[in-house]
């Protein structure tokens, strides 16, 4: 299997490089972006990512405008909708608009990577993962087990 391409969509400097770091070295192939723009760039000069991780709140504009236009235009690309608003509207909203999953900030690394590998794989796997509320699929072991490795979760 070829290394996974990973856009990911942040305008927290600290969670990009984090996750863009773990992710690298999980084998991903990952392109960051800090605006709805620099990711609609990426994608109009490069379409094909195998997946989107999009924060909800970023400085031009909603996440969820680029989930839904992703949905929309390239079906086979998932999206994991990221965000610290703990407001379920939000949540809600993400998967309405096509988000294959939703993770409240700041998450465990662990639970990134097991929603990344369900969606990667076409598995069904829990929407939602919360640090406080347990990623269902996602044993309690494996989320304190991901913090003790990694040290810190983004946020």
């Amino acid at each position: 299997m070829n290394a996974p391409r990973v856009l990911l969509v942040d305008d927290n400097e600290v969670l990009l490089k984090s996750v863009a770091r773990f992710l690298t070295r999980q084998g991903a192939v990952v392109i960051t972006a800090k605006t709805l723009q620099e990711a609609r760039c990426f994608l109009h000069s490069r379409p094909g990512s195998d997946v989107a991780i999009v924060d909800l709140r970023l400085p031009d504009g909603n996440g969820l405008e680029l989930i839904g236009s992703l949905t929309r235009t390239d079906p086979a690309t998932p999206c994991i909708a990221i965000s610290g608003d703990t407001q379920p509207h939000w949540e809600h909203e993400a998967l309405a608009q096509g988000a294959s999953a939703y993770l409240h900030k700041p998450f465990p690394l662990a639970a990134l990577k097991r929603v990344l590998r369900c969606v990667l794989l076409g598995e069904r796997c829990a929407p939602r993962c919360t640090v406080e509320g347990g990623c269902p699929g996602l044993h309690a072991a494996e989320i304190r087990a991901g913090r003790a490795r990694e040290g810190s979760r983004p946020s």
